[in-house]
């Protein structure tokens, strides 16, 4: 009778994992009792597709873009004269920073009011005449080639040469050109 027991023990053992066996093996795993799998991370979306720097507008051919040392030698061909030679030098940036350095000589029209200065035959009074050269400077080269746009886009500037500084007023600094401070010379455009 014992050996009746054991064998129906075996039986119903049998019975109990024939249905195991015939799940495979990951299946059978799958019924014994485990903690549910995590769901996979989700998925990052791409990164932000980085765009090229803004490129300078295409310079006009009366403007020349030149390097510092080159705009350093422009100026010093009219240092001793007050009024720099045949040319004029323009700060176009904001007129809070002509206060605080600026190319000695150089007259304040930021970028803002180039077009209208430019268009007016006054600004003759402040030293921005057609029949003289012009020199622009920003802190960007793109804000500098701008305003000589400006003045480039007007018939009676077509006959002189319009220079922009390459690097803007840093470039300037940083090979430490003479500076100069306060709202002269004259009055500011």
């Amino acid at each position: 009778m014992a050996s009746r027991s054991r064998l129906s023990q075996l039986l119903l053992a049998a019975l109990l994992l024939l249905p195991l066996a015939s799940l495979g093996p990951r299946q059978a795993d799958a019924r014994v009792s485990r903690p549910p799998r995590r769901p996979p991370p989700p998925r990052r979306s791409p990164p932000p597709r980085s765009f090229p720097p803004p490129r300078p507008p295409a310079v006009p051919p009366t403007v020349q873009l030149l390097n510092a040392t080159a705009f350093h030698a422009l100026w010093s061909k009219g240092k001793g004269d007050e009024k720099l030679g045949n040319i004029t030098f323009l700060d176009v940036r904001p007129s809070v920073l002509y206060p605080m350095a600026h190319v000695p000589g150089a007259r304040s029209v930021p970028l803002a009011t180039a077009a209208q200065v430019a268009a007016k035959w006054a600004s003759r009074r402040e030293g921005i005449s057609p029949d003289r050269n012009l020199a622009c400077y920003c802190t960007t080269t793109i804000s500098a080639l701008l305003a000589c746009q400006e003045f480039a886009k007007v018939a009676a500037y077509g006959y002189i040469q319009i220079y922009a500084l390459d690097g803007g007023f840093a470039a300037w600094t940083s090979q430490r050109y003479p500076t100069a401070t306060g709202s002269a010379p004259g009055k500011q455009a």
